[in-house]
Order: structure tokens, then sequence, then C-alpha cells
């Protein structure tokens, strides 16, 4: 880079015709420059970096409200399957109890319930508590 001094002598030197090339190059340099799209309002807008942040800030808050509705979604949802498994854990321990209980009439006598003894199952019987938590889970 020349310095300040240097090229008012430069200049100075110059014939008028190298003088009006340069200014016309320097014109063109110049709107080279600073030229814009009708699109662009980054040099005309004394407000645009303003507008231009708040837009961004807006831009941001949207975002973060989205983030926060799929994070409360994805802990609903965290929170149904530890539900889930827990009634599928009760179930599993539910039904080895059944089968260990479960007695089998060898004349098939008829339909009997081997836990409540009747032919129909009450509302405390192990079976009809079994079907509830059935019921319980197919509704997660």
């Amino acid at each position: 880079m020349i310095s300040d001094k240097e090229m008012r002598k430069r200049i100075a030197d110059m014939s008028p015709e190298e003088l009006l090339k340069a200014s016309e190059t320097f014109e063109a340099l110049f709107d080279l420059v600073h030229q814009h799209d009708d699109n662009s309002i980054e040099n005309t807008n004394p407000d645009y970096y303003k507008q231009e942040l708040a837009r961004r800030d807006e831009e941001r808050n949207a975002l973060a409200d989205e983030n926060r509705m799929l994070s409360e979604r994805i802990q609903r949802l965290v929170e149904g399957v530890k539900s889930r498994d827990e009634i599928i854990a009760r179930l599993k321990e539910d039904a080895e109890r059944l089968a260990d209980g479960m007695i089998i009439s060898p004349e098939n006598e008829g339909d009997f319930c081997s836990y409540c003894g009747g032919m129909e199952h009450v509302d405390d019987c192990p079976i009809t508590l079994h079907r509830a938590l059935m019921k319980e889970l197919a509704e997660c």
C-alpha cells in the first residue's frame, strides 16, 4: 500500500488524459462498491439493522417456544412409557401368580373358576383383576 504523500505525487504527475481515465475508473469502482439491488435496503434504510435484529429476536423466540413445546411433549411421552412399563411388570407378576394357583378339573365338569369357585367371576377374583390390568394397558 502506498502512502498518502506518494499518492498525491503520482496524481500531480498525471497528464489530463490520465486523470480523466483514472476518474472514470474511480467512478466505476465506487459504483461497484456501493451498488445494491432493489431488494436490498441495507444502504438506504437507517433502521435496517434494528429491524433485522428485531426480526431475528422474534425468530429466536418462536424457536424457543417450539423447543419448549417439543420438550414438554417428549416428557409426556417418557412418562407414558414409564407408566406402560409399570403396568406390564404388574401384568407379568399377576400372570405368574395366576398360573401358580390354577386348578384344572380332571373330569372337565364344566367351566368354573378355580379362584372364586363360580361360573361367573366376582369383582375381587384374580382373573377379573388381571383383565382390568389388561384393559388399563390397552388404554395407554
